[in-house]
């Protein structure tokens, strides 16, 4: 199957206008950007005061935050050493598997973490009476 061609046709697109010509445009010289550094201020002295001696009174404060550690970690102990009695008391009680499970978790959720905690925060470190190790 061939194909004829008929008859060309032009299309008459939108008119264009014609581009001025370009011409050299002389541009002033560009000012510098960077502005000249600020003069350097002369070096202060400083004099820092040298770490003195804990006396009496710090000594007394650190003691007494120390012993408030220990005795807020046992005093915690105490209170959840308090609770596993009373469910193992109600366990006790009125036995059933769900009691039972109850004071398994609580103990092993609580009582033996707390126990850990102790047993490593306060007598596995050797603490001196500044605070530091």
């Amino acid at each position: 199957m061939a194909v004829e061609r008929i008859a060309v046709e032009e299309v008459a697109g939108p008119a264009r206008k014609p581009k001025p010509k370009l011409e050299a445009v002389s541009t002033p010289e560009p000012e510098p950007i960077l502005a000249p550094p600020p003069p350097t201020p002369e070096p202060k002295i400083v004099y820092v005061e040298r770490k003195r001696e804990p006396d009496a009174a710090d000594v007394t404060l650190m003691a007494a935050r120390i012993i408030a550690m220990a005795l807020s970690a046992r005093a915690l102990l105490f209170v959840a050493l308090l609770g596993a009695i009373g469910l193992t008391a109600g366990v006790l009680a009125a036995p059933s598997v769900v009691r039972l499970l109850a004071l398994a978790s609580y103990a092993i959720l609580t009582i033996i973490p707390l126990v850990w905690l102790d047993h490593v925060k306060g007598r596995g470190e050797t603490r001196t009476v500044t605070g530091e190790p």
